[in-house]
This record gives C-alpha cells, sequence and structure tokens, in this order.
C-alpha cells in the first residue's frame, strides 16, 4: 500500500522519497514481490519451493513498476536513533491536521532481522522527531519475516495551535536489540472527503518519474550493447610500448585475437599510480605520453581502424594536484574531443553526474559513461555500460539487476587480483554480457590462465553472432532445467533461438538438458538443435506425448542453438568454435620482477676521491623498508621464493603495508656528496650536444631550453633515466644502486634519518617548497657526507626491474 486517498484504495499506492521524509537511520531501496530476492548487483533465480510462474510474474512486475518510477521500499535500522519517516511538507499541507483530528495510519512491513518491530506515531511541530510525545500511538509488527499490515488512529493534541501543520511521524522505537523493517506502503488519511481529495491531487503532481531509458535509443551510444569484451592497457606495459619502436598497436591486437578472440574496446590508463609524485594531473599524463596528444590521438585512430573502442579515465579523486582553467567535466569533454576516443570509466564512482553527461555531449558523439562500482538504477538513463567489479552472485545464482531492467546495458565482469576467472568468465557468458580482461594492475602481470582465454574465446564468439538476441526484451531467465543443478536462459529468435547453460554441481555427461513442448505451427523435421559451445550436433528425441528432449554434456557452462530452417551464421559458427584446441596449460606463469645487472667503472684510489665525491666504506647496507601496499605492490627481497613472491608484488589488500627487510654486501664506493645540479648539467650539454631521444619535458624547468643563472646550484630536473645515465656515463660515473644510496644515507647504524634516529625538519628542506640548492643543510648530511638526502628532489637510482611488461627503477 502507498500513501493514497482513502476513497481509492483500488488506485496504483504510490510510496518513495518524493512522498516521504526521512531519518539517517533509514535508507530507500527497490521494492519486488514475495518470490524475489536480491543484492545490489543480482536478482536471484526461483530456488526450491519458489514456483517459476510465480517468480516470473513478480520478477516482471518488478521491472514494470521500476520502469514506471515506482516499487520503492524503505529500510528503518532499529538501532539507530534516526529510524523516523514523515510526509514531506506538501503532503502534511494536502492534509491539513487540526486540533482534535483523528488520523488514520496503515503500514505494509516485515521484519527482516530481528524479533519484532514496535513503531511508534506521534505529532511534530518543531525540534527533534526523535522526542516522543505523551499522546502517541503504537504499532507492533511481527517478527516472522512476513509482509503485515499494521494500523493505529493517532488523535492531533487539541493543545496544537491552529494553523502549526502538525506532521504525523512514524519511528521505531528502540529496544538495545538489532532490527531492521522493511516498509513497503504508508496510507494516511482523516475523515474528510474534501482534504483527502487535496491529498489525491497533491499525489498524483508529485508522482515519481519514470526510468529514463533514453540513451539506449541514442544511435552513437549503440557500439556499447556489443562490446562484450573491454581490455585494460596499463599504458607502460612493453607490449603495448616499446621504448625503442613505440607504440604497438598491432601487435597488441594480433595478440588479443590469438588469446581471447579479440577486445571490442580498450580503456587507455596513464596515471595512477605515478600520479601525485609531482604537480601533474590526470590530464598531463595524457599530454606528456610518448609523442604528446598528438601520438595519442593516433593510437585511438588506430585501434578504431581495427573496430576496437577506446576509452579514457576519469580520477575524479584527483584534487590536489595542477587545476586546469575549465572544470572536471569541461576538461574531460575537450580531452575526449582532442583524442577523439569513444568513452570515459568513471573511476571510483558508481555513476556519472548530469553535468558529466551535458558536458561531453555538448563536444562529442558518441561517448559512453562507464562507472566503476555498481551504479544505482537512476544511472541507467546516464550509463549505458558499467563494470560489475567483486559482484556476488548468490546462491542459486542469479541474474543481473541492472540488465533486466536494461537488457541493452553492458555489465563488464571482473576480479583483477583472482589468479583464475573462470567465475566471472561464467557468470558473464550465462547472462549474456561482458568481461573487463585486465592483466597488468598497475604495474603488477597477473596474466589470464590459458584455459580461461581460451573459455572467453568461446563465450565472445557467441555473444558477438548474436549480439541482438542477448540484448532483447525477449529473454527468458531461469528457463525449466532437466537437472537440480542445471540452470538454464532462453534467448528467443528467429530462425535461432539460444539456450545459456550454467552447471552448479558436477559434470553432466549425455543427460536429458532440456524438455518442450514443440509449438503446433513448426516441423520437427525442420529443427536442429546444436551444441554451439563445442561446436557439435546435439541428439534430441520426441515423447510420445509431443515434448522435445535435448541430449548433450556440460561441465561448466553451454550454449545450445535450436534452428528452424538455415542460419549461415550458426553454420560458421559452429565450424571455428570446433576448431578451438584445448590450452597447453592451466596456469599462466607468472613472473617476479628482476634485477638489472649493474656494470662497472672504473675505480679510483681510496685515499685520492675524485672531486666532489665522498668515500663509502664497504658493508653492509640493511635493507629494511616498510610502505603502503597500493594497488601496485613492490618488487621481492632477494632470494625470495617464487610461491611467496605474491606477498610483495600483489596489490591487495591495497590499504595494507610491506615490508622488506634483508642484508646487502656493499663494497667501497665513491658518490656524489650532493645532487647534479643544473650548472654540471649544462656543462655535460654544451661539451657533448647530448639530445634526449624523447624530448618532451626534457629540462622543462628551463625557459627555452636555456638555463637561467638563478638556478645554476638547484639540481636539475625533468630529466628521465636514459638522461640521467648518459650524464653519469660522460662524467665517467654510474647511478648508484638502491643498496648503495641507502648505505650512503643510512651510514652502518641503521639509523632512520641521514642525521639521526629522531626527525628534525632544520635538518631537510620542507615539505612542498621549491628545490633548495644541491649543498645546503649541511647540518643535515649523511654519516659520510652525502647532502639531501632526505627531500629537496627525487633520484634515480640504477636498480631497473622488469618482469617482461613493466619496466621499473627505483
Amino acid at each position: 500500500m502507498g500513501a493514497v486517498a482513502m476513497d481509492a484504495p483500488h488506485e496504483q499506492p504510490i510510496f518513495s522519497p518524493n512522498i516521504f521524509e526521512v531519518g539517517a537511520g533509514c535508507s530507500w531501496g527497490l521494492g519486488h514481490g514475495p518470490t524475489l530476492s536480491m543484492n545490489e548487483w543480482f536478482i536471484v533465480g526461483p530456488g526450491p519451493g519458489v514456483y517459476r510462474e510465480e517468480w516470473l510474474r513478480d520478477v516482471h512486475a518488478f521491472r514494470e513498476h521500476i520502469r514506471a518510477g515506482r516499487g520503492q521500499i524503505l529500510i528503518m535500522n532499529g538501532e539507530q536513533e534516526d529510524a523516523w519517516m514523515c510526509p514531506s511538507d506538501f503532503l502534511t499541507e494536502a492534509l491539513g491536521l487540526l486540533p482534535g483530528d483523528a488520523l488514520y495510519v496503515s503500514l505494509q512491513a516485515r521484519v527482516i532481522d530481528g524479533e519484532s518491530a514496535t513503531l511508534q506515531v506521534f505529532f511534530a511541530n518543531s525540534g527533534p522527531r526523535g522526542q516522543v510525545p505523551v499522546e502517541s500511538a503504537v504499532m507492533t509488527v511481527p517478527g516472522d519475516g512476513k509482509r503485515h499490515e499494521v494500523e493505529a488512529t493517532v488523535i492531533v493534541p487539541a493543545t496544537t495551535a491552529r494553523g502549526a501543520a502538525p506532521r504525523p511521524v512514524i519511528r521505531v522505537k528502540q529496544t538495545g536489540e538489532p532490527m531492521r523493517l522493511e516498509v513497503s506502503g504508508c496510507v494516511l488519511g482523516v475523515e474528510d472527503t474534501e482534504r483527502m481529495a487535496a491529498v489525491k491531487r497533491a499525489l498524483s503532481e508529485h508522482e515519481g518519474e519514470p526510468l529514463c531509458r533514453g540513451i539506449y535509443e541514442r544511435e552513437d551510444l549503440a557500439w556499447a550493447a556489443s562490446a562484450f569484451t573491454h581490455y585494460f592497457v596499463f599504458v607502460y606495459d612493453r607490449s603495448f610500448y616499446d621504448p625503442v619502436q613505440g607504440y604497438q598497436v598491432n601487435r597488441f591486437l594480433t595478440d588479443k585475437a590469438a588469446r581471447f578472440g579479440g577486445v571490442d574496446a580498450v580503456l587507455l590508463w596513464p596515471a595512477y599510480p605515478r600520479i601525485g609524485v609531482d604537480a601533474r594531473n590526470q590530464f598531463d599524463f595524457f599530454r606528456d605520453m610518448p609523442g604528446g596528444m598528438d601520438g595519442v590521438r593516433e593510437v585511438c585512430r588506430e585501434f578504431q581502424e581495427q573496430g576496437v573502442r577506446v576509452l579514457i579515465p576519469y580520477l575524479p579523486w584527483d584534487k590536489a594536484t595542477r587545476r586546469e582553467a575549465v572544470s572536471d567535466e569541461e576538461m574531460m569533454a575537450v580531452m575526449l574531443r582532442d583524442l577523439g576516443a569513444d568513452g570515459v570509466l568513471l573511476d571510483t564512482l558508481s555513476g556519472a553526474t548530469e553535468a558529466m553527461r551535458k558536458a561531453v555531449d555538448a563536444l562529442n558523439s558518441g561517448i559512453v559513461l562507464v562507472p566503476e562500482l555498481c551504479p544505482t538504477v537512476e544511472q541507467l538513463g546516464l550509463c549505458s555500460a558499467s563494470w560489475a567489479q567483486w559482484a556476488h552472485d548468490p546462491t542459486p545464482p542469479g541474474m543481473p539487476l541492472l540488465k533486466w531492467l536494461e537488457p541493452r546495458h553492458t555489465l563488464h565482469y571482473t576480479r583483477r587480483w583472482d589468479a583464475r576467472h573462470q567465475w566471472e568468465m561464467n557468470t558473464a557468458f550465462f547472462n549474456g554480457t561482458g568481461m573487463l580482461l585486465w592483466e597488468n594492475i598497475f604495474g603488477t602481470r597477473n596474466p589470464c590462465a590459458s584455459e580461461d582465454a581460451l573459455l572467453w574465446k568461446r563465450a565472445a564468439a557467441i555473444l558477438r553472432v548474436f549480439q541482438k538476441q542477448f540484448t532483447s526484451e525477449l529473454w527468458d531467465p531461469f528457463y525449466p532445467s532437466q537437472d537440480d543443478d542445471l540452470y538454464i536462459h532462453r534467448w528467443p529468435g528467429a530462425p535461432t533461438t539460444l539456450f545459456t547453460l550454467r552447471n552448479m554441481g558436477e559434470p553432466i555427461k549425455y543427460g536429458i538438458l532440456i524438455r518442450w513442448q514443440l509449438p503446433p505451427h513448426v516441423r520437427a523435421d525442420d529443427m536442429q538443435v546444436r551444441d554451439l559451445w563445442r561446436g557439435q550436433m546435439m541428439r534430441w528425441d520426441m515423447t510420445e506425448f509431443g515434448w522435445v528432449q535435448l541430449w548433450g554434456d556440460v561441465d561448466d557452462v553451454g550454449c545450445i542453438a535450436v534452428t528452424f530452417g538455415d542460419d549461415p551464421r550458426v553454420d560458421e559458427l559452429m565450424a571455428s568454435q570446433a576448431a578451438l584446441n584445448a590450452p597447453d596449460s592451466e596456469a599462466a606463469e607468472t613472473v617476479t620482477p628482476a634485477l638489472k645487472p649493474v656494470e662497472r667503472t672504473a675505480g679510483a684510489a681510496y685515499d685520492k676521491p675524485p672531486r666532489g665525491m665522498v668515500l663509502i666504506p664497504g658493508g653492509g647496507a640493511s635493507m629494511r623498508i616498510e610502505h603502503p601496499r597500493r594497488e601496485c605492490g613492490c618488487y621481492p627481497d632477494p632470494d625470495t621464493d617464487p610461491s611467496d613472491a605474491r606477498r610483495f608484488t600483489w596489490g591487495h589488500p591495497h590499504d595494507g603495508m610491506v615490508t622488506h627487510d634483508y642484508q646487502v654486501d656493499v663494497e667501497p664506493f665513491f658518490m656524489d656528496a650532493a645532487q647534479v645540479s643544473n650548472r654540471d648539467f649544462q656543462r655535460f650539454l654544451k661539451e657533448t650536444g647530448y639530445a634526449p631521444r624523447h624530448a618532451h619535458n626534457f629540462l622543462r624547468h628551463w625557459p627555452d631550453g636555456e638555463m637561467p643563472e638563478a638556478m645554476a646550484d638547484l639540481p636539475v630536473v625533468y630529466v628521465d633515466l636514459d638522461d640521467a645515465r648518459a650524464y653519469a656515463s660522460w662524467a665517467g660515473k654510474r647511478l648508484p644502486t638502491e643498496a648503495e644510496w641507502q648505505r650512503a644515507a643510512q651510514g652502518d647504524d641503521g639509523r632512520r634519518w641521514p642525521w639521526g634516529n629522531d626527525f628534525d625538519a632544520a635538518m631537510c628542506p620542507p615539505a612542498g617548497a621549491s628545490p633548495m640548492p644541491v649543498r645546503s643543510l649541511p647540518e643535515g648530511r649523511s654519516p659520510w657526507g652525502c647532502y639531501l638526502m632526505a627531500g629537496n628532489v627525487w633520484e634515480w637510482t640504477e636498480s631497473e626491474r622488469c618482469d617482461g611488461n613493466t619496466r621499473f627503477c627505483i
């Protein structure tokens, strides 16, 4: 029931946030029939004791109510003080309650956690709604989990001043025990026909808006419904960008076609986790990619020429870096236009804003917005695809909530840190939706097992060929199965109808899978039944009562095609599916980052240090380092068993800590006492004529490439690893290794800071300040006399590592 006029109980009730205000102890959700159960991701299929016909009735009614802007429920948490609800201002005004009025209150509710719920009904003129006056009524909802209609009548206090507009409040009485109440409707009424007519008019004016699904009718956005395979491209992966040969789009796509059957869209990811090291913002990282914006635009064009769409990320949390002259929404629209990209991944967000949708549409066509987190139903009007990351599929299996409400909405399942991906691939294919493939997680390699890659290669081929059926309103979910552990979706079409199968039990070997009554208008001898998953013909027979039975095998997932007449699509797909061979091995090899060997340089006599250098005596460097894990992990300690390497390299849990603890024997060496200055680097350039391979941002702090004299003694910055190595080679030196740098800073006693164990702000440059001259703060030098080893600027080392895909250096 809902807040409706008492003289019109036959009309569709209204119960929504437009009609009722609620306290912080309440939250709105989606209402549904008694046979349905759901979480934020899935609608649970009909389980034991639930008749499919009743379940279908409820699930179709649920969809129609949500599309019509109805079907809301309210969850009231009895453990919180602010678990209350009351009519909104317009409804309170329409009721026009007067002193002495008898207000009838009816609630439809059920207890979902706890023994029972007691509700207090009282009037509030002003002040805290949690304060219950003496004049109150009580309603009790039994704790049996069933829906109950509870009623009460409460009298408006005679002491209420006329014109005060008393507002009825319904509050959960706290008992100290955990309790949650689900309210699906509320009726308020008085014995006054004229006032109830006013209530009826007010409710009709504030009825909820229908769910907006107009973006699915836009031709420029239709590509999202057929992009089943998205691939996360960490742009520093050598399979995508080679430092010598440049961008490798063709090689990249050839590899993905061989392993996964191709990709439909890629997400180019350049900023995180590097962002924050300097002032560059998320947009600067695209500008600073090799070739600049022109280079990235050419990459987008190459992908699109081969039918692959390109998405870029929006990082809403990027607030502490350099600001643009326009809003983030406007800047995203400009970046999309300048790159010619096709969509936006909304990082850490569960949806888009109207401002983002309007901004990108103003400058671009065909831009799909894709939230990383689970979107609300209302987001179907703004985002035509979304990630389903760590989505929890219930038992028995469910179907995607958003896809049921709008079949053209494509979800992309992913569990980035899982070693195997059968679960999300099986879920995605069974429900006719997509996958996000993610093998380089911000620098940590987690390759997809060959068996999983083949699984998705089979699935994606079927999804692409029959895309229209997998996005059709005719979807017939949880079709009757002949095995208790086998779940089936039916996807009607002409001349071919598909059945996707998911087996949650032991493999089925030559069993009856499906049985149905052959329609009277079709001929059995026109029917072909094929196992589209394996590319094999299937046996079928007909019982004496006219039932068709399909026999076959199912391991985890499968697909059956029933064709009346000819369908060349099925013929071609059968041949290609049958040709797919099983992989050589099940597991994908994860390569531990390997340290690049360091070439020694010519030595010098210990008693004659080269100019500007200090002697660092040989000895043990204590590499006890603790740092946040973040989502990229770190390299493992030396001699770590490969089976234990993930303790370091894995970026999960991202908010944990990584602790390194090992000793390195370091031979004596000389090291510059101070960082390389701009004056030093200027002399190197003049004597060698050095020019970097990538000039973008090289010595960006020198105006027009000329060093200002005022910068001469400041440390040189805006040099990459190749530039630093070139300078060191010219000077007859090399960069220090990580262990050498650590020993030079720490000395023999394992101190926490170069000057001792206690932090002293006077010994190091202040955080966020401009760089100091390279020989500043001599009192803060390390035990061996090295300057500014805590702060000032970042320093390159020679400790370069590579796992075959990602190259990084300390």
